[in-house]
């Protein structure tokens, strides 16, 4: 009686723990992703071959569909030249971070080198809802 009792018990555990094992091996592993690079501070560049270009201002969406046209627009723009500055205006208290984010998720997806990048926070741009307009610095090939 008490061996009977005994495999009872056992075959209890077994039943019990087999649940808790199969859970163990479905859990999925997380993927992390990689966080983009901080544009540098400085770029050097060959003067003589320096191209100027001024995003066009829109006031289509929040600060981070203006901030992505304008590098859209940029990069067309350039036509293929290698952009090594950008300067940021940025207009009312919008969060200046997520400028920096953009850039360098754009540059990174792009595979283009990261430009520097400044972010100028001003008090209004002159078409309404406009929040940003960014100027590019590109070294145009030879």
């Amino acid at each position: 009686m008490t061996r009977c009792r005994l495999l009872l018990a056992i075959l209890a555990l077994a039943v019990a723990a087999y649940p808790l094992q199969k859970k163990r091996n479905k859990e999925e592993i997380t993927q992390t992703l990689e966080l983009p690079k901080d544009p540098p501070a400085s770029v050097t560049a060959e003067t003589a071959r320096l191209t100027f270009h001024v995003s066009p201002l829109s006031a289509k969406g929040l600060l981070s569909r203006q901030v992505g046209d304008a590098l859209k627009a940029l990069l067309k723009s350039d036509g293929g030249a290698s952009i090594v500055k950008l300067r940021a205006f940025v207009a009312g208290s919008g969060d200046l971070r997520r400028v920096q984010a953009i850039v360098s998720e754009t540059f990174t997806e792009k595979r283009l080198p990261l430009a520097a990048l400044s972010v100028v926070q001003v008090g209004g741009l002159p078409l309404e809802g406009a929040q940003v307009v960014i100027e590019s610095i590109a070294v145009a090939r030879k």
